[in-house]
Protein backbone atom coordinates (compact mmCIF):
# COMPACT_ATOMS: atom_id res chain seq x y z
CA UNK A 1 0.00 0.00 0.00
CA UNK A 2 1.24 3.51 -0.62
CA UNK A 3 2.63 5.66 1.65
CA UNK A 4 0.68 9.37 1.59
CA UNK A 5 1.14 12.61 3.05
CA UNK A 6 -2.14 14.39 4.22
CA UNK A 7 -2.52 17.95 4.67
CA UNK A 8 -3.59 19.37 8.07
CA UNK A 9 -5.47 21.99 6.40
CA UNK A 10 -7.46 19.87 3.81
CA UNK A 11 -8.09 16.33 2.54
CA UNK A 12 -5.08 16.61 0.17
CA UNK A 13 -2.63 13.85 0.13
CA UNK A 14 0.70 13.65 -1.42
CA UNK A 15 3.30 10.73 -2.59
CA UNK A 16 6.31 13.11 -1.89
CA UNK A 17 6.34 15.30 1.82
CA UNK A 18 8.40 17.88 -0.05
CA UNK A 19 5.08 18.38 -2.76
CA UNK A 20 2.96 18.48 0.72
CA UNK A 21 4.70 21.20 2.57
CA UNK A 22 4.92 23.10 -1.27
CA UNK A 23 1.05 22.72 -1.21
CA UNK A 24 0.78 23.96 2.60
CA UNK A 25 3.30 26.96 1.65
CA UNK A 26 1.36 28.12 -1.45
CA UNK A 27 -2.08 26.96 -0.22
CA UNK A 28 -2.47 27.35 3.19
CA UNK A 29 -0.25 29.64 4.21
CA UNK A 30 -2.02 32.27 6.67
CA UNK A 31 -2.82 29.04 8.62
CA UNK A 32 0.76 28.52 9.38
CA UNK A 33 0.74 31.21 11.56
CA UNK A 34 4.48 32.53 10.54
CA UNK A 35 5.66 28.93 11.48
CA UNK A 36 7.07 26.64 8.62
CA UNK A 37 5.11 23.78 6.92
CA UNK A 38 7.82 22.03 8.21
CA UNK A 39 6.97 22.26 11.76
CA UNK A 40 3.20 22.63 11.01
CA UNK A 41 3.27 19.18 9.85
CA UNK A 42 5.91 17.80 12.11
CA UNK A 43 3.25 18.84 15.36
CA UNK A 44 0.66 17.28 12.90
CA UNK A 45 1.87 14.11 12.32
CA UNK A 46 2.80 13.95 16.30
CA UNK A 47 -0.68 15.16 17.27
CA UNK A 48 0.26 18.55 18.96
CA UNK A 49 -1.48 21.80 18.50
CA UNK A 50 -0.64 22.79 14.77
CA UNK A 51 0.38 25.78 16.05
CA UNK A 52 2.95 24.68 18.50
CA UNK A 53 6.04 26.88 18.35
CA UNK A 54 8.54 25.41 20.85
CA UNK A 55 9.99 21.64 22.07
CA UNK A 56 10.42 20.79 25.25
CA UNK A 57 13.58 20.30 26.94
CA UNK A 58 14.60 16.43 28.63
CA UNK A 59 16.20 17.45 31.07
CA UNK A 60 14.48 20.99 32.13
CA UNK A 61 11.05 21.31 30.90
CA UNK A 62 12.10 24.70 29.22
CA UNK A 63 11.20 25.46 25.02
CA UNK A 64 13.66 24.17 22.72
CA UNK A 65 13.92 25.23 19.34
CA UNK A 66 12.98 23.83 15.97
CA UNK A 67 15.08 22.44 13.67
CA UNK A 68 14.59 22.75 10.13
CA UNK A 69 16.62 20.55 8.83
CA UNK A 70 15.96 17.40 10.62
CA UNK A 71 12.59 18.69 11.00
CA UNK A 72 12.50 17.94 14.82
CA UNK A 73 12.55 19.64 18.15
CA UNK A 74 16.02 19.84 19.52
CA UNK A 75 16.12 18.12 22.64
CA UNK A 76 17.87 20.34 25.05
CA UNK A 77 18.60 23.92 25.10
CA UNK A 78 22.21 24.82 24.40
CA UNK A 79 22.90 25.63 27.89
CA UNK A 80 21.77 22.67 28.80
CA UNK A 81 24.62 20.48 27.09
CA UNK A 82 27.00 20.66 30.09
CA UNK A 83 23.93 19.21 32.33
CA UNK A 84 23.54 16.39 29.94
CA UNK A 85 27.24 15.27 29.54
CA UNK A 86 27.09 15.05 33.66
CA UNK A 87 24.22 12.69 33.17
CA UNK A 88 26.48 10.26 31.48
CA UNK A 89 29.31 10.70 34.08
CA UNK A 90 27.47 10.25 37.18
CA UNK A 91 26.32 7.33 35.31
CA UNK A 92 29.82 5.73 35.37
CA UNK A 93 30.56 7.17 38.85
CA UNK A 94 27.70 5.02 40.12
CA UNK A 95 28.78 1.81 38.15
CA UNK A 96 32.22 1.95 39.74
CA UNK A 97 33.61 2.88 36.78
CA UNK A 98 36.45 5.53 38.30
CA UNK A 99 39.34 3.79 36.91
CA UNK A 100 38.25 4.05 33.28
CA UNK A 101 37.09 7.43 34.05
CA UNK A 102 40.95 8.42 35.09
CA UNK A 103 41.37 6.61 31.63
CA UNK A 104 39.12 8.52 29.98
CA UNK A 105 40.56 12.20 30.72
CA UNK A 106 43.72 11.19 29.96
CA UNK A 107 42.50 10.18 26.33
CA UNK A 108 40.93 13.53 26.02
CA UNK A 109 43.90 15.52 27.24
CA UNK A 110 46.30 13.09 24.48
CA UNK A 111 43.88 14.33 21.72
CA UNK A 112 43.50 18.15 22.73
CA UNK A 113 47.25 18.48 22.36
CA UNK A 114 47.36 16.86 18.64
CA UNK A 115 48.72 19.31 16.46
CA UNK A 116 46.23 18.68 13.96
CA UNK A 117 43.60 19.24 17.16
CA UNK A 118 41.94 22.75 17.28
CA UNK A 119 38.61 24.81 17.59
CA UNK A 120 36.29 25.78 15.11
CA UNK A 121 34.05 29.09 14.69
CA UNK A 122 30.32 28.52 13.52
CA UNK A 123 28.84 31.41 11.34
CA UNK A 124 26.79 32.16 14.51
CA UNK A 125 30.26 32.48 16.73
CA UNK A 126 30.00 29.46 18.64
CA UNK A 127 33.22 27.61 19.17
CA UNK A 128 33.42 23.74 19.38
CA UNK A 129 36.95 21.63 19.47
CA UNK A 130 37.67 19.36 16.92
CA UNK A 131 40.78 16.54 17.29
CA UNK A 132 41.39 16.16 13.18
CA UNK A 133 41.47 17.61 10.01
CA UNK A 134 38.23 14.86 9.31
CA UNK A 135 36.34 16.42 12.33
CA UNK A 136 36.61 19.90 11.32
CA UNK A 137 35.56 19.27 7.90
CA UNK A 138 32.60 17.54 9.14
CA UNK A 139 31.87 21.15 11.33
CA UNK A 140 32.52 22.52 8.00
CA UNK A 141 30.20 20.69 6.40
CA UNK A 142 27.55 21.44 8.84
CA UNK A 143 27.87 24.82 8.97
CA UNK A 144 28.71 26.20 6.22
CA UNK A 145 26.58 23.87 3.44
CA UNK A 146 24.09 22.81 5.60
CA UNK A 147 23.37 25.97 7.70
CA UNK A 148 23.00 23.65 11.24
CA UNK A 149 22.50 25.25 13.85
CA UNK A 150 24.86 25.40 16.32
CA UNK A 151 22.58 24.62 19.36
CA UNK A 152 22.30 21.28 17.83
CA UNK A 153 25.31 19.80 17.82
CA UNK A 154 27.48 18.42 20.60
CA UNK A 155 31.36 18.41 20.07
CA UNK A 156 32.61 15.61 21.25
CA UNK A 157 29.23 13.53 22.44
CA UNK A 158 28.23 13.54 25.38
CA UNK A 159 27.92 9.82 25.63
CA UNK A 160 30.53 8.01 27.52
CA UNK A 161 30.62 3.82 26.34
CA UNK A 162 32.41 1.45 28.47
CA UNK A 163 33.96 -1.42 26.74
CA UNK A 164 36.97 -3.78 27.59
CA UNK A 165 39.71 -4.56 24.54
CA UNK A 166 40.66 -8.59 23.59
CA UNK A 167 42.71 -8.50 26.66
CA UNK A 168 39.95 -7.66 29.21
CA UNK A 169 41.26 -4.01 29.78
CA UNK A 170 38.37 -1.33 30.70
CA UNK A 171 38.47 1.81 28.78
CA UNK A 172 36.07 4.31 27.62
CA UNK A 173 34.61 5.71 24.12
CA UNK A 174 33.86 9.29 23.61
CA UNK A 175 31.74 9.31 19.99
CA UNK A 176 32.82 12.42 18.25
CA UNK A 177 29.42 14.27 17.64
CA UNK A 178 25.80 14.19 18.60
CA UNK A 179 22.92 15.86 16.84
CA UNK A 180 20.25 16.46 19.34
CA UNK A 181 17.29 16.40 17.76
CA UNK A 182 17.81 13.19 15.81
CA UNK A 183 19.53 11.20 19.06
CA UNK A 184 22.08 10.49 16.72
CA UNK A 185 26.08 10.14 16.79
CA UNK A 186 28.58 10.61 14.74
CA UNK A 187 32.07 9.53 14.08
CA UNK A 188 34.06 10.28 11.68
CA UNK A 189 37.16 8.04 10.54
CA UNK A 190 39.53 7.40 8.23
CA UNK A 191 40.33 4.25 6.18
CA UNK A 192 43.78 5.57 4.34
CA UNK A 193 45.99 5.37 7.28
CA UNK A 194 46.97 2.07 6.80
CA UNK A 195 49.08 2.25 10.24
CA UNK A 196 45.79 4.06 12.04
CA UNK A 197 43.95 0.75 10.83
CA UNK A 198 45.73 -2.30 11.68
CA UNK A 199 46.88 -0.90 14.98
CA UNK A 200 43.34 -0.10 15.85
CA UNK A 201 40.66 -1.70 13.95
CA UNK A 202 39.86 -4.44 16.61
CA UNK A 203 39.23 -1.64 19.23
CA UNK A 204 37.28 0.69 16.60
CA UNK A 205 34.87 -2.34 16.26
CA UNK A 206 34.52 -2.62 20.09
CA UNK A 207 33.89 0.62 20.46
CA UNK A 208 31.14 0.43 17.91
CA UNK A 209 29.29 -2.43 19.05
CA UNK A 210 28.32 -0.39 22.25
CA UNK A 211 27.06 2.15 20.60
CA UNK A 212 25.06 -0.19 18.35
CA UNK A 213 23.56 -1.54 21.72
CA UNK A 214 22.39 1.63 23.12
CA UNK A 215 19.19 3.52 21.56
CA UNK A 216 21.05 5.76 19.90
CA UNK A 217 20.78 6.57 16.25
CA UNK A 218 24.87 6.02 14.44
CA UNK A 219 26.52 6.82 11.47
CA UNK A 220 29.77 6.38 11.19
CA UNK A 221 31.63 8.11 8.34
CA UNK A 222 34.75 7.64 6.52
CA UNK A 223 37.00 9.85 4.74
CA UNK A 224 34.57 12.58 4.43
CA UNK A 225 31.61 10.79 2.23
CA UNK A 226 29.07 12.86 3.60
CA UNK A 227 26.63 11.96 1.57
CA UNK A 228 26.09 9.15 3.74
CA UNK A 229 25.15 11.61 6.38
CA UNK A 230 22.18 13.01 4.58
CA UNK A 231 21.32 9.52 3.70
CA UNK A 232 20.90 8.45 7.40
CA UNK A 233 18.95 11.67 7.87
CA UNK A 234 16.53 11.10 5.34
CA UNK A 235 16.27 7.17 6.74
CA UNK A 236 15.46 8.90 10.57
CA UNK A 237 13.39 11.14 9.01
CA UNK A 238 11.37 8.38 7.27
CA UNK A 239 11.20 6.70 10.98
CA UNK A 240 9.72 9.98 12.44
CA UNK A 241 6.95 10.06 9.81
CA UNK A 242 6.29 6.44 10.19
CA UNK A 243 6.16 6.58 14.11
CA UNK A 244 8.67 4.53 14.27
CA UNK A 245 10.93 6.23 16.25
CA UNK A 246 12.27 2.67 18.41
CA UNK A 247 14.02 2.10 14.80
CA UNK A 248 17.67 2.64 14.58
CA UNK A 249 19.39 3.96 11.95
CA UNK A 250 22.79 2.54 11.93
CA UNK A 251 24.95 3.17 8.63
CA UNK A 252 28.60 2.81 7.64
CA UNK A 253 30.05 5.16 4.89
CA UNK A 254 33.06 2.77 4.07
CA UNK A 255 33.00 2.91 0.32
CA UNK A 256 35.01 3.93 -2.13
CA UNK A 257 33.12 6.91 -4.38
CA UNK A 258 33.41 10.16 -5.32
CA UNK A 259 31.69 13.14 -3.19
CA UNK A 260 31.39 16.30 -4.57
CA UNK A 261 30.88 17.87 -1.35
CA UNK A 262 34.54 16.76 0.00
CA UNK A 263 35.92 18.00 -2.83
CA UNK A 264 34.54 21.53 -2.48
CA UNK A 265 35.63 21.64 0.94
CA UNK A 266 39.03 21.06 -0.50
CA UNK A 267 39.00 24.09 -2.41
Amino acid sequence: MAKYFKCPFCDRRYIEKDALLAHMEKSHHDELHGLSAKQIYFNFTNKYALTKGYGKSVISGKPTKFNEITGRYERFRPEEKEAYRQYFLRNMKKAGKENIMKDMEHQKMMLANRSISGKYKFQDGTEFTYTGSYEKKFLEYLDIFLNWPSSDICAPAPQLFPYKDIDGNEHVHIPDFYITSLNLIVNIKSSTNKHYRLRDIEIEHLEDAEIKKSNFNYIKIYDNQFSKFMDGIKEIEDNIDAHENEKKVIIESFVDQYDEISELLNE
